[in-house]
């Protein structure tokens, strides 16, 4: 895990917010299926494509801070839904359970936390231990949030950069309030998505 601060400028952030703010309309409301899935409200990679530059833009430059912390070149992730996403969290309960990613490495971008959300992650060795059970655990996430994790909260213009695919993570918010992210996902370049944990995902999101 990297946290990069101020990684984002102000007008950077005025400009994105002011972008997110137009596509509304665009946002669609993400419920989970059987009470198994997360609840937000989420702008997807292909819409974000078509319609939102700033965020478009950004999402390069955080491929170049993703690369980085990879140590290897990356690429966005394969599924063109799921690539890069406007997230929007308005109620307390609503968040992203404990889960693994599909791709090796994401980066949240926060714009506004007005619920004082946070950023669980268990620490690798820990997560390599109870992945062989995880989701046969995965109706029960309170079993998971007996484990030790770090709670990373989420500041406005700060990056966080996450081996989410070896690393058990979610997001929380603490309180009502409006939260908007931005989630980048990235993979090594030419690797194909897998179609398992592809249509887990969909299924399980949108």
């Amino acid at each position: 895990m990297l946290r990069l601060e101020g990684f984002v400028t102000e007008s950077e952030r005025a400009a994105i917010l002011a972008e997110v703010a137009e596509h509304r309309p665009d946002l669609r409301r993400v419920e989970g299926k059987v009470g198994l899935g997360p609840r937000y409200s989420v702008i997807p990679g292909d819409v974000i494509a078509a319609s939102l530059p700033g965020v478009a833009a950004l999402g390069e430059r955080v491929r170049q801070a993703a690369e980085a912390f990879a140590g290897a070149p990356v690429a966005f992730f394969g599924d063109p839904v799921r690539r890069m996403r406007v997230q929007v969290y308005d109620d307390v309960d609503e968040g992203f359970r404990w889960h693994f990613d599909g791709h090796p490495f994401a980066a949240v971008v926060t714009l506004e936390n007005g619920n004082d959300g946070v950023t669980e992650i268990i620490g690798p060795r820990l997560s390599a231990l109870v992945r062989p059970l995880f989701y046969l655990a995965y109706p029960f996430p309170q079993l998971v949030s007996l484990l030790p994790r770090l709670a990373v909260e989420g500041r406005a213009r700060d990056v966080l950069l996450l081996r989410g695919r070896t690393v058990l993570h979610r997001g929380r918010s603490r309180r009502t309030g409006r939260r908007i992210v931005l989630v980048f996902a990235f993979d090594y370049p030419d690797a194909a998505p897998s179609r398992i944990s592809n249509w887990f995902a969909r299924w399980a999101n949108y």
